[in-house]
């Protein structure tokens, strides 16, 4: 095929009618410039039609995004006759209006193929495209920028995951913490701390605690100079035991330092050469028998002050800076609960002995 000067004018004519259409949103005139058997491939993932019906129905359905919004400005458009077609190449710059304001979006790229038909010429395929933004002047991909992107984005994943996992572990704890403050909200009376060092015991499992060996609720009877001794293991149960402060010497250590404030930390440590002793004590104290001292070189204890007492666990190896944190959150539980249980327990107490001291009146007065 001849490109003379009339076909090209021609050709160019149609190929122009054909995107100021597009660009205005006259699906009618666009539509009348393209074969029944179209090829579309566009620059978005879905823009893809292998028929004149699949590409009308899209572009009339998405017009309002380009109508009024797009031009294509520095236009170059060559011609290239192949048998009974036309190639027609375009590169031209493609702006957006953006806040009422028209913006640079891309450089395009446009392959038209044109035929003549009895009607006119018809595009039979049409492909637009956009350069590779991360390319560079001598290269064909930009493998080192999607390397680094890639590293970037899996730094970003890992941090993401990381940040997750802490607010579910956050949550987990807050939840523990609920459970825990239910049943120590629930106390009446004083047995009812056995329940307490249970939930507590049970939490810190759940929350993967290792070595945990029990856990502990204390209060001091200076008057009887005895430690009250609350005491529960999923291996043992619940007990409780007076436990004479005279009794160890570690327990000297123990009181100088759970004692000194309210709201003080005490770690002790029975080492190897104190777990024989510690043992006797343990049994002239009446506590229950335990086997798996007879199986480890030490053992650990932990403890936040009440105040009144002290809230603590007991493991077989030391636990961690987290755990430790852990464990005096569960004591600003008890804590709470604990002081509002006796608050309402001398409040109670308080209102016998007015009771007693009315009943005592009208005697008085019967008298």
């Amino acid at each position: 095929m001849k490109l003379t000067t009339k076909l090209r004018t021609a050709i160019l004519k149609a190929y122009q009618t054909y995107w100021e259409a597009y660009l205005k949103g006259d699906m009618k005139t666009f539509a009348s410039l393209l074969d029944d058997n179209v090829s579309v491939f566009g620059t978005a993932v879905s823009e893809v039609f292998k028929n004149k019906k699949e590409a009308v129905r899209f572009y009339k359905t998405t017009a309002d995004q380009m109508t009024g919004k797009a031009q294509f400005r520095k236009r170059n458009i060559s011609l290239q006759p192949a048998d009974d077609v036309i190639i027609l190449k375009e590169q031209c710059d493609l702006y957006l209006l953006i806040d009422k304001k028209w913006r640079f979006y891309a450089h395009s790229r446009i392959t038209a193929i044109l035929q003549q038909s009895k009607t006119g010429w018809k595009l039979i395929h049409q492909h637009a495209s956009f350069p590779d933004s991360k390319a560079e002047e001598g290269e064909q991909v930009a493998a080192k920028k999607i390397e680094k992107e890639n590293l970037q984005l899996r730094e970003a994943i890992k941090r993401r995951t990381v940040e997750l996992e802490e607010k579910n572990r956050e949550l987990e704890v807050e939840a523990s913490l609920e459970r825990v403050r239910a049943v120590a909200m629930s106390m009446s009376k004083e047995a009812d701390v056995l329940r307490i060092c249970q939930a507590v015991f049970t939490e810190l499992s759940l929350l993967g605690l290792k070595d945990l060996r029990n856990a502990l609720i204390n209060f001091w009877d200076d008057e009887q100079q005895q430690l009250l001794d609350y005491d529960y293991s999923d291996f043992a149960g619940g007990h409780f035991a007076r436990l004479d402060y005279n009794s160890h010497p570690a327990f000297d250590r123990f009181q100088k330092r759970v004692r000194k404030a309210k709201d003080a930390f005490a770690k002790l440590v029975i080492a190897k050469d104190e777990l024989k002793s510690w043992k006797k004590r343990r049994k002239d104290s009446g506590e229950y028998n335990d086997p798996r001292l007879n199986k480890i070189s030490a053992l650990y204890y932990y403890f936040y002050s009440t105040g009144v007492g002290a809230l603590g666990l007991s493991t077989f190896s030391p636990i961690s800076k987290d755990n430790l944190e852990l464990l005096k959150r569960f004591r600003n539980v008890f804590d709470l609960a604990y002081r509002r249980y006796m608050d309402v327990k001398k409040a109670e107490e308080q209102a016998r002995e007015s009771q007693i001291q009315l009943a005592l009146e009208r005697v008085r007065a019967r008298t």
